[in-house]
């Protein structure tokens, strides 16, 4: 018995080291994996200078200008720069990465152009928090495939701002969503919480590949495939492991990001000019607590009110409550000193006009309202009678709205 058991374990081991041999390592696979069927990010959709009208593309830059010059580089070339960025993330290249670098090189690059621009601004925001969190800068360009660096980028789930947060993710790391203020498109906030977010992510899978495509699609869905991929003891899997147990979209997710870092690093090679700066942005902070409307503030200060807008997309409905809780008001740096001086006559500015209604009297009378006299519900009943004995003719006219 003891004998037979030997002869059917080496057996055993003999298959497995045959195995071993013969499927590809982990390195091969990334370089080789082909996919037709992923579907690409929202923001690969995102409309060829769609985003012209932005007060900051049209004030303070002279976005890049396409000098005509289409070249796309050989595969050994995209893999050779894509190794040389000075990244923690690995970077690998293969045919997936490749449509997604070309997609960006052609069809998309006057959106390159437009990120270029945008990144100009809102790219100190996602370093000054990355570093901050002590994470790697190549996570800035999250944003690229997140939202293509619109604040006011939303997508068809309800996604919302540059990092693209769902409302219940959202809200359980902090942010504040209600009908006058939606932290998710505030700049500096987003960048923050998403740098945390992250952060926790990484602490999680202790894999960079694995928290990236778990941003995308959520932990669960990154849980439910290292299972399926059977991710058991110690035997560590990264993105490329569970390829195939991923959702679609997010297994064009980790190939689009270093698409991404590519293409951020490397347009000038592909006749993309970088942007040019025609007037700096400094920004600073004051805090506002009472009520105040965007048009109060541009009217005193004399500054647009599509610039306050830009500096601030958190504020829906261009006021910021500030009598229901503090708020922090992005302004060009020099306006700051102006708003906390001004902040009175601000105040001021034509305050009937943008008061807030406390309390109303009914029909406009100032006369003693009328008392409220109780049935004990009998027009109710009455009512619900006659519904009852309509219900027919109300079930006809349903039909034909139908």
């Amino acid at each position: 018995m003891k004998k037979i058991l030997t002869t059917v374990l080496l057996s055993l081991g003999g298959a497995v080291v045959a195995s071993a041999i013969t499927l590809p390592s982990i390195l091969e696979l990334r370089h080789s994996i082909t996919d037709d069927n992923i579907i690409a990010p929202e923001s690969f959709e995102t409309q060829t200078r769609l985003l012209e009208e932005n007060f900051y593309l049209k004030n303070y830059v002279v976005p890049g200008v396409d000098l005509g010059n289409s070249y796309t580089a050989t595969p050994q070339e995209y893999q050779e720069r894509l190794a040389k960025l000075p990244t923690v993330i690995d970077l690998p290249y293969n045919s997936i990465v490749k449509n997604y670098i070309e997609m960006y090189l052609d069809r998309k690059r006057g959106l390159v152009a437009d990120m270029l621009a945008l990144h100009n601004y809102y790219g100190r925001f996602f370093e000054e928090e990355l570093l901050k969190e002590g994470m790697p800068l190549e996570l800035e360009y999250l944003p690229v495939i997140e939202s293509a660096i619109n604040p006011n980028a939303v997508s068809r789930a309800g996604a919302v701002g540059l990092w693209q947060f769902m409302p219940a993710t959202a809200k359980g790391l902090g942010m504040e969503i209600n009908s006058l203020v939606d932290e998710r498109r505030d700049p500096r906030m987003s960048s923050r919480l998403a740098a945390r977010y992250l952060k926790q992510l990484h602490d999680i899978y202790n894999d960079w590949s694995l928290a990236i495509a778990a941003y995308n699609c959520g932990p669960g869905n990154v849980n439910k495939a290292l299972r399926r991929a059977g991710a058991e003891g110690e035997v560590k899997k990264d993105f490329w492991d569970i390829y195939d147990f991923l959702p679609a979209e997010t297994r064009g997710y980790v190939p689009a990001f270093i698409a991404a870092n590519y293409v951020m690093n490397y347009y000038s090679h592909h006749g993309i000019s970088p942007t040019i700066v025609k007037r700096h942005l400094t920004t600073d902070t004051v805090q506002v607590n009472r009520h105040v409307h965007f048009n109060q503030i541009a009217a005193v200060l004399n500054i647009p009110v599509d610039e306050i807008r830009m500096l601030n997309p958190q504020f829906l409905k261009d006021m910021i409550p500030g009598d229901y809780r503090p708020y922090s008001l992005t302004l060009p740096t020099q306006q700051c000193l102006s708003y906390i001086m001004s902040e009175k006559r601000i105040l001021e500015y034509d305050k009937d006009l943008y008061a807030r209604r406390t309390t109303a009297e009914p029909g406009g009378s100032t006369s003693t309202p009328p008392a409220i006299v109780s049935d004990g519900g009998k027009s109710n009943l009455a009512n619900a009678e006659k519904q009852t004995s309509n219900a027919p003719v109300n079930n006809e006219i349903a039909s034909q709205a139908t």
